[in-house]
């Protein structure tokens, strides 16, 4: 179970912590459509795995920090938007609040799904102190130019385990293989297993699909997501 703290200017978030003495944190963002369905139940399961593998999580629900509702029209209704910017400072903030909890140990890993994995990697990119691991499931790179990650946040980024199916057609499977090409050009860790999620889709992209006909008819499924938790707590417990 998890417990609704604040922090920072009244920005709410979700609270998983574990029984253990100490332990690392992990920040984890939602995407797009904020907590809406399926994505609730996904990372919510996520988090409480996390917590069970005395990882304490929080996820902030960022988009307060603009008065931004969830969901394509809300978030990009006049293109890539400026707010990114204090989307991510709120997700710092996020971290800061997870790392002055008495108990953590001071490791910190920051976890994003879609549009929240590109906020997860900008944030990364310039915490201090360093994090640990940065996870990314089928983010979206269009607003991070290849220069930014080369000259900006090679410097600063830790290693990067990233999930993507291949039959995605909300986030293109091809911006991970290029996400994953330019961070191992610059120098950075990345663990990208291409095959892993090879008949995978984007979540709820099924059901995109009575609105948008051209998706591919595939979905992020219940054996996806236990795989990409196993991997995830693997490499977290690597890098933490």
């Amino acid at each position: 179970m998890s417990k609704l703290i604040t922090f920072g200017n009244g920005i709410t978030a979700d609270w998983y912590e574990p029984t253990t003495t100490t332990y690392p944190v992990a920040v984890v963002s939602y995407g797009t459509e904020g907590m809406n369905p399926p994505f609730d139940r996904l990372i919510d399961d996520y988090c409480l795995e996390l917590s069970k593998a005395e990882i304490a999580v929080i996820r902030p629900d960022y988009f307060k920090a603009t008065n931004t509702s969830p969901g394509m029209q809300g978030v990009f209704q006049s293109g890539p938007p400026s707010r990114f910017g204090d989307w991510v400072e709120a997700i710092k903030d996020a971290a800061k609040y997870g790392l002055g909890v008495p108990k953590a140990n001071g490791k910190l890993a920051f976890v994003g799904f879609s549009l929240g994995a590109n906020l997860a990697l900008r944030a990364a990119s310039d915490f201090a102190p360093k994090p640990s691991a940065v996870i990314d499931f089928f983010g979206p790179i269009e607003s991070i130019p290849q220069s930014e990650i080369s000259s900006v946040m090679a410097v600063q980024l830790p290693p990067v385990l990233v999930h993507h199916g291949k039959e995605d057609g909300i986030v293109k499977f091809s911006e991970s293989v290029e996400l994953d090409s330019w961070l191992k050009a610059a120098g950075v860790v990345c663990d990208f297993d291409r095959a892993a999620y090879s008949s995978s889709g984007h979540p709820g992209q099924k059901r995109a699909r009575e609105f948008l006909s051209h998706l591919p008819d595939a979905d992020w499924s219940v054996v996806d997501q236990q795989k990409s938790i196993t991997s995830s707590i693997a490499f977290l417990k690597k890098h933490l």
